[in-house]
C-alpha cells in the first residue's frame, strides 16, 4: 500500500480554496444578472465535464505548453457551484418529503454511462434534505462537534500508518484501528483549530 503521496486528500483543499476565490471575486464585480450566470456556469461545468472533458485537456495542454487536467475542476467545481446556487435561490427552494425516490434515483444513476450528471444534482438535494428535515435519527448520533473535516484531512495518512506498521488482519480490525487512531486528531483539529477559525467570520459581517 505504499504511496509516494504524504497526504493526498490535501489536493482538494487547495482547490476548495481557489474555488471560495473565484466565487469572492465573481461576487465582488459589479455585473448584472449574477445569479443567472452562477446556473449558467454550473450547466456548463458539468456539459463540459461529462462530454468535452478530454478535448478541454488537450486544448489547454496545447495552450500552456504543459499536461494538465480539468477533472478536479470540472467534476468538483460543479458541485461547489450545484452547492453556491442552492444558497442563492434558497428562498425558492421548497424541499418535499421525497427522499427516498431521491436515494433510488441517485443509485440509479451510478448505473447509468453520464451517472455524474444526476449525482452531482441529486447530492445536493439530499443534503438539503437532511439539513433542513431534522432527521431525529442522525441528530442523536450526531456529536455536537464537526469532526467531519478532521477525519477528512487526518484520514489518510492515518490510514496509511495503520496498513504499513500495524498490519490488521481484515477489513474491520483496519475500520476500528483507523477510527481510534483519527477521533483524536479529529477533536483536536476542531476544539483547538476549526472552531477559533469559524469565529473569524463575525468579523468579516
Amino acid at each position: 500500500m505504499g504511496t509516494s503521496s504524504i497526504n493526498s486528500s490535501l489536493w482538494t483543499i487547495s482547490l476548495e480554496l481557489k474555488l471560495y476565490l473565484a466565487l469572492l471575486f465573481f461576487w465582488l464585480i459589479r455585473i448584472p444578472g449574477k445569479k443567472y450566470i452562477l446556473i449558467a456556469l454550473l450547466i456548463i461545468s458539468i456539459v463540459a465535464g461529462q462530454f468535452f472533458a478530454i478535448e478541454i485537456d488537450e486544448y489547454i495542454t496545447r495552450l500552456i505548453g504543459k499536461q494538465i487536467t480539468t477533472f478536479g475542476y470540472l467534476t468538483y467545481g460543479s458541485m461547489f457551484l450545484a452547492g453556491v446556487c442552492c444558497y442563492v435561490f434558497r428562498n425558492k427552494i421548497t424541499i418535499k418529503p421525497y427522499w427516498i425516490f431521491l436515494i433510488a434515483l441517485l443509485f440509479t444513476s451510478i448505473n447509468i454511462k453520464n451517472s455524474l450528471i444526476t449525482g452531482i444534482l441529486l447530492i445536493a438535494v439530499l443534503n438539503l434534505f437532511v439539513a433542513v428535515s431534522r432527521v431525529n435519527f442522525l441528530k442523536k448520533i450526531t456529536p455536537n462537534a464537526d469532526l467531519s473535516y478532521g477525519i477528512y484531512v487526518f484520514a489518510f495518512p492515518v490510514q496509511q500508518v495503520v496498513a504499513n506498521y500495524l498490519h490488521p488482519d481484515n477489513t474491520w480490525s483496519f475500520f476500528f484501528l483507523v477510527l481510534v487512531c483519527i477521533l483524536p486528531l479529529a477533536i483536536f483539529s476542531w476544539y483547538l483549530i476549526e472552531r477559533k477559525a469559524l469565529h473569524l467570520k463575525k468579523l468579516v459581517r
